[in-house]
C-alpha cells in the first residue's frame, strides 16, 4: 500500500512532469500534423498523453528517479572512467538527478506537517 507522503510527492513531481510532457507533445502533433491540425487538435492527444505521464510519475517516481540516475551513472562510468575526475562527476550526476527528489521532499514534509498541526 502506497502512503498518502508517497502519492503527495509524487503528485508534485507528477505535475511538473504533465505540464512539460503536454508541451513537447503538442510541439510534436504541431510539427506532425501542421500548424493549424497540431494547434487546433494536438491537444487533446498532447492532454491524454500527459495525464498518463502525471499518473504514471505519481505512482512510480521513487523506482523512476533511481533508475534514471543509475543509467546516467552508467553512461558516465563508461565514458569516463580512465579519468581521474569521473567519480566526481558522477557524484555530482547524481545530486543533480536526485535533488530535486529531495527538494520536493522536503517541501512536501513540511506542507504535511503544518497541515497536519494546523488542523483543528
Amino acid at each position: 500500500m502506497l502512503s498518502h507522503e508517497y502519492l503527495d510527492k509524487g503528485a508534485s513531481i507528477g505535475i511538473v512532469v504533465g505540464i512539460i510532457t503536454f508541451v513537447v507533445s503538442w510541439i510534436c502533433c504541431i510539427a506532425a500534423f501542421g500548424f493549424l491540425l497540431g494547434v487546433g487538435l494536438g491537444w487533446l492527444p498532447s492532454l491524454i498523453v500527459a495525464v498518463i505521464a502525471h499518473t504514471l510519475t505519481m505512482l512510480l517516481w521513487g523506482p523512476i528517479s533511481l533508475i534514471l540516475a543509475l543509467v546516467v551513472a552508467g553512461i558516465t562510468i563508461i565514458f569516463f572512467r580512465e579519468e581521474a575526475w569521473g567519480l566526481l562527476l558522477i557524484m555530482g550526476i547524481f545530486g543533480i538527478l536526485l535533488s530535486p527528489v529531495y527538494i520536493v521532499d522536503a517541501w512536501d514534509t513540511k506542507r504535511i506537517r503544518d497541515k497536519w498541526h494546523n488542523r483543528d
